[in-house]
């Protein structure tokens, strides 16, 4: 009986650090886009400030 209970949180821990992985990669995907517009309104300031002022109010949230 214990050993099915182990067996199960193995399975349990397993799914969550494939989920945790997954969600990770997601993450480093959108920071990499991010950091892309980024790049591209640095070339035209307008959205640039227009993108920052955006990002601040968002902060004080």
């Amino acid at each position: 009986m214990i050993e099915g209970v182990l067996e199960d949180l193995f399975r349990l821990k397993f799914k969550l650090l494939k989920k945790s992985i997954y969600l990770l990669k997601e993450n480093v995907n959108i920071l990499i886009q991010d950091n892309k517009g980024l790049q591209k309104m640095f070339k035209e300031p307008n959205k640039l400030n227009g993108y920052l002022e955006v990002r601040k109010f968002f902060c004080y949230l």
